[in-house]
């Protein structure tokens, strides 16, 4: 199965702290993007990764109008990943 992914880099160095740091500016975003237009998310931190996803494809296309580097937040990648079916 074809899943799709928003990616995001996280700082690397200083002990860590820039990447927490980002992880939570990111997650405050997705959060109000939940609450404001009642959007679940699930997201994975992989080293220096952050991986968000959505469960309804539409919300993809919510987000990306939503997503706004000048309101706080990060740059992404949006990839799509084969996973096995359960």
């Amino acid at each position: 199965m074809l899943v799709k992914l928003i990616k995001f880099n996280l700082p690397k160095g200083g002990s860590g702290f820039p990447a927490q740091a980002a992880r939570a500016k990111i997650l405050k975003k997705f959060q109000e993007l939940k609450t404001k237009n009642k959007i679940e998310f699930e997201h994975l931190v992989a080293g220096y990764e952050l991986f968000v996803w959505f469960q309804k494809e539409s919300d993809y296309t919510f987000f990306s109008l939503e997503h706004d580097p000048n309101e706080g937040w990060h740059e992404y990648t949006l990839i799509e990943k084969e996973v096995p079916d359960e």
